[in-house]
């Protein structure tokens, strides 16, 4: 059953002076009568009245993607006005099939020329059975109700009518103070403009928008967020709940990545919360992230995983030293008090074994870490702190990692140690070149030193 006088009078919620283009034709109609003329007249419209449209008018209609409205002047000068959905997810279903959710970017476009406004929506649409004492006759066939709410991703788009609450597809009249838009199959007055409040089908529509806005929050409480098994080699994705996952810096994320490559041992850092898949951790995400809640880890999130994981001991030389390189230029997030207990730093002992050397003690018999800056230097100084017994606080990194290190560049190995071995409160030293008889040895190298309280 059709409503009787519904139709074309709804157009005046769009713009108060519509324009029809028809086969050469055209005809703009008033919202306000004309007391002098009783007939139709064909009138210009001036160029300030284009452009206006709100851009969430595309929100609910489904076969519209893109509006554009082009506007010219006697000069020639041509300006294109576009409204247009950017770009849209496909809907994910959720809570068993009864609800489902995407997100829409809106973008508004004043001139070719001009740069576009964006504003991106999340849709949450959930249905509801129609209860037996809100059934009405022009609604008999209808067995679902579906309540759809538009919550914007930061600043909300303002252009032209703003004023936007409760659509029953196009908008309505009735504005609410809400920062998102409510969408479903109200049944209206004849005018389209205003919502039957005294409707018992309309009531029953509204008594479930509180529901379904509860519900699409707790979108937190679902596993719906896809994170990384670094040591599973499945192609299996997944999921946690938003909270429960983190993302990580992208130097830190490689660094993980290589630990997988080379079996290291990272089943401790399931403890921890889970890292956000590599595919969803990028920038054209935060916003959806944000929305969901999903937290960048902090630096105690990284401290643990450090720990537990053993990351130092597990992983090959050159990703010990990108891993040095990571925390020496991650200064504001990796404080000297974190580190103190961390055992960050290789060296050989007097019997040749490799051992760790943290700073939780800095006493008068911290371990001195020395390494040549020419690898052979170092291999040579390396084995006769071995054969000669150098003093009991002076050590050689093993000859690897020290290969690893001059294999970067070395103003940037220099640098980067600087940095980490501020943050570890250590000391950078430099001890000079010495020449005797035939033999000329570089002993050109630098000292990683405790440095005393």
């Amino acid at each position: 059953m059709l409503l009787a006088g519904i139709g074309f009078k709804s157009v005046f919620l769009v713009s108060s002076q519509p324009h029809i283009f028809s086969n050469g034709y055209r005809v703009r109609f008033n919202e306000e009568p004309d007391q002098n003329c009783g007939m139709i007249r064909w009138k210009l419209f001036e160029s300030a009245q284009l452009s206006k449209l709100h851009p969430e008018l595309l929100l609910f209609l489904s076969k519209i993607k893109c509006l554009y409205v082009h506007g010219c002047n006697p000069e020639g000068a041509h300006s294109v006005s576009i409204v247009s959905i950017c770009s849209q997810t496909d809907d994910e279903d959720l809570r068993g099939k009864t609800a489902k959710s995407h997100v829409v970017q809106l973008s508004v476009k004043e001139s070719m020329c001009d740069n576009q406004d964006l504003c991106k929506y999340y849709l949450w649409g959930e249905a509801f059975p129609v209860k037996p004492g809100n059934r009405v006759g022009i609604r008999s066939d209808v067995e679902k109700w579906v309540v759809t709410l538009a919550f914007p991703f930061g600043e909300r788009l303002r252009r032209g009518t703003s004023c936007i609450g409760v659509f029953a597809f196009l908008p309505t009249a009735m504005v609410t103070n809400f920062p998102f838009v409510i969408q479903a199959d109200f049944i209206l007055a004849s005018s389209r403009e205003c919502i039957l409040l005294d409707n018992v089908w309309n009531l029953g529509i509204l008594e479930c928008v509180p529901t379904a806005f509860v519900n699409a929050f707790k979108l937190q409480g679902l596993k719906i967020v896809p994170h990384e098994r670094f040591s599973d080699n499945s192609s299996t994705f997944f999921f946690s709940q938003p909270q429960h996952a983190v993302r990580i810096l992208p130097r830190f994320r490689d660094i993980l990545v290589k630990m997988e490559r080379k079996m290291a041992l990272l089943i401790s850092l399931y403890s921890l919360k889970n890292v956000l898949h590599s595919s969803l951790d990028l920038e054209k995400y935060s916003a959806a992230l944000d929305f969901l809640g999903v937290p960048f880890a902090d630096d105690q999130w990284y401290i643990k995983c450090i720990k537990s994981s053993n990351l130092v001991l597990h992983v090959s030389d050159n990703v010990y030293v990108d891993h040095l390189g990571f925390i020496a230029d991650n200064e504001t997030i990796f404080s000297s008090e974190y580190f103190k207990s961390v055992p960050l730093l290789k060296y050989i002992d007097q019997q040749g074994n490799l051992k760790f050397c943290s700073v939780t003690k800095t006493t008068t018999e911290a371990p001195k870490i020395r390494c040549a800056m020419e690898l052979e230097t170092h291999r040579w100084l390396s084995k006769c702190s071995l054969l000669f017994r150098c003093p009991d606080t002076m050590y050689f990194l093993p000859t690897s990692t020290q290969k690893a290190l001059l294999n970067r560049s070395s103003d940037e190995t220099k640098k980067k140690h600087r940095r980490s071995s501020s943050i570890c409160r250590l000391q950078l030293a430099f001890i000079p070149c010495r020449s005797e008889g035939l033999y000329s040895i570089s002993l050109c190298f630098f000292a990683l030193q405790s440095c005393r309280e």
